[in-house]
């Protein structure tokens, strides 16, 4: 159970890390800054969660790494594409 305190600990970090950069981002007009936040920011909470999920509901390898590889790959499929877009 300790492993939930980190996880949850960490994720409480990037919140506070992310959240002056999005107020600035708002403030000064910033959209290339805030599609990146708002696109990073999902797939770092999904890779958050479903390592939580995988370790508390302790589901069979097969089942959890393919739940794993989907979010992930959503996630990851969002974020390149943000990057394409505005590079």
């Amino acid at each position: 159970m300790r492993y939930n305190g980190v996880l949850l600990g960490c994720a409480c970090i990037f919140e506070l890390i992310a959240e002056p950069l999005f107020i600035l981002s708002q403030n000064l007009l910033l959209l290339k800054l805030r599609l990146i936040i708002d696109s990073v920011h999902p797939s770092f909470q999904t890779n958050q969660q479903e390592s939580l999920v995988v370790r508390l509901v302790f589901l069979p390898f097969e089942e959890s790494s393919y739940a794993t590889f989907s979010r992930s790959a959503s996630g990851l499929f969002l974020f390149s594409f943000v990057l394409l877009t505005l590079f």
